[in-house]
């Protein structure tokens, strides 16, 4: 038995392989100064005793010192068990009034093999779940054992393997059946593991790229389009953004790879708030994440809105979905939904993490475009307003130049005859022309230079003007 192990299995045909076992668990807890539960049952408790006793363990201190505690196995499964389950506060609040709190500990107990033989196998797992509950605590180490006869099936004895990070068995012919089983449950547990670096390094290697694609370019439908495509096939096999627009209209971005059906449907879907809202199939509607997994034909018929949504869902046909909203500033702006379809695979926990953080950096792409946007259109606006500006400020050049022709002429009139007649009124006349098309080249000004503060005065009549000319002289023409 590796003694360093958290949680440990000994698999036994003949009691004396447990005493032995037993024993020196409890034996080597003692001599390293730990604190020793040991759960079991009457018979076992005197023969658990004698075997530590006899291995230089000084059982009769260590109990009246409380640093070795026994509990009856049968009665603490009494305590615990509440129909078909266990109890865990009461098994926790259990265990805290027989050893104190803190202390580095081990934990021997029978209940998982009573339960087991009693035909309560589940229970006896729900029991073994808590062992981390346990093992939690620095220090803290649980041992269980199972008669072979409790443990009749190879799936069951692998089961009870995969609860245990260390398995034991009693010599004998058992004991070969008994390492093949902890052997494949080591292997799944290799596999697993392997699997999760494999999907570790497709996460990395498609958040690098979905960086690249959302940071080549400013069209943030072809970009969302391109990132789609990146989840594939390791994390979707089709999917889709939902992007609230600049207009408050939500627009829909597809991509279902070499599949034009689906990429037909899912073009000529929209979206449309949820009418249910305890079911959260979309991030937009809800604006939290949600995973489901496995998706059936029962689960269509539970959310569909209607028998036209219940056949779109059908010839989908999705097994699993992952949808997540995308937050700029805090504002919900949009979501991404990812599906798995024919693959057959099945989104988890893990891949959630990583379209979060897809839909993230999307959600800051689509922002940058927009801001981009706004500023090439705020561009185009001004420089149209240049050019505006300049075409009135031509006109009005021109315009400017038209009255001065008649006022000079007058004046040179004036000057010729050597008389005074109607020419100042021609000449008032045209100054307020020119006055009014000055006016008219200040509100033009306004398209362009708005920030700039103009005061217009009103221009006073010409001095000397029709009204207040002199009368001709006499002779005059």
């Amino acid at each position: 038995m590796e003694t360093s192990a958290r949680h440990a299995l000994t698999v036994y045909e003949t009691d004396a392989h447990l005493v032995d076992a037993v024993g020196r668990f409890i034996a080597e807890g003692l001599a390293n100064g730990e604190h020793v539960l040991v759960f079991a049952t009457p018979d076992h408790r005197a023969a658990f005793e004698d075997r530590a006793w006899a291995l230089g363990a000084a059982v009769v201190d260590a109990v009246a010192a409380r640093r070795l505690v026994f509990a009856d196995a049968a009665a603490t499964l009494e305590a615990i068990v509440a129909g078909d389950r266990i109890d865990a506060e009461r098994f926790a609040t259990l265990v805290a009034g027989l050893v104190p709190a803190g202390v580095p500990l081990r934990v021997y107990g029978e209940m998982v093999q009573l339960l087991a033989c009693d035909g309560r196998f589940d229970l006896a797992m729900q029991l073994e779940a808590l062992a981390p509950s346990l093992t939690a605590a620095p220090g803290t180490r649980v041992l269980c054992a199972y008669h072979a006869a409790a443990l009749p099936t190879t799936d069951r004895l692998r089961i009870v393997c995969a609860a245990h990070d260390a398995t034991e068995s009693e010599p004998g012919p058992y004991a070969a059946t008994v390492y093949r089983a902890a052997a494949a449950v080591l292997a799944e547990a290799r596999d697993r593991l392997e699997t999760r670096a494999r999907r570790a390094e497709l996460r990395l290697e498609v958040l690098t790229a979905a960086s690249d694609a959302l940071a080549s370019s400013l069209d943030f439908e072809t970009v969302l389009r391109n990132v789609v495509a990146l989840t594939r096939p390791a994390f979707a096999d089709f999917g889709f953004f939902d992007v609230i627009d600049d207009d408050d209209a939500v627009r829909r971005i597809s991509d279902a790879w070499r599949d034009p059906r689906r990429a037909a449907i899912l073009a000529a879907s929209r979206w449309q708030r949820a009418h249910r809202a305890d079911l959260n199939l979309c991030a937009l509607s809800s604006g939290e994440t949600a995973l489901h997994a496995p998706i059936d034909d029962a689960w269509y018929q539970r959310v569909a809105a209607g028998p036209e949504h219940l056949a779109v869902l059908r010839a989908l046909a999705f097994r699993s979905m992952i949808t997540v909203p995308m937050r700029a500033d805090g504002r919900l702006i949009g979501a991404l939904t990812l599906f798995h379809g024919d693959s057959g695979r099945q989104h988890t926990r893990d891949d959630v993490a990583l379209v979060e953080e897809l839909a993230s950096r999307a959600a800051r792409a689509v922002e940058n475009a927009r801001l981009h946007r706004a500023l090439r259109r705020e561009v185009e606006r001004r420089e149209a307003a240049d050019r505006r500006w300049d075409e009135r400020l031509a006109v009005l050049v021109r315009e400017l130049r038209a009255p001065l022709a008649p006022m000079v002429s007058a004046l040179a009139r004036l000057k010729r005859r050597g008389e005074v007649g109607d020419e100042p009124a021609t000449i008032e006349g045209q100054v307020q022309r020119l006055a009014r098309l000055v006016d008219d080249l200040l509100d033009a000004s306004r398209d362009t230079a708005d920030d700039v503060e103009r005061r217009r005065e009103p221009v006073e009549p010409l001095a000397g003007g029709a009204e207040a000319a002199p009368p001709p002289r006499a002779g005059g023409r």
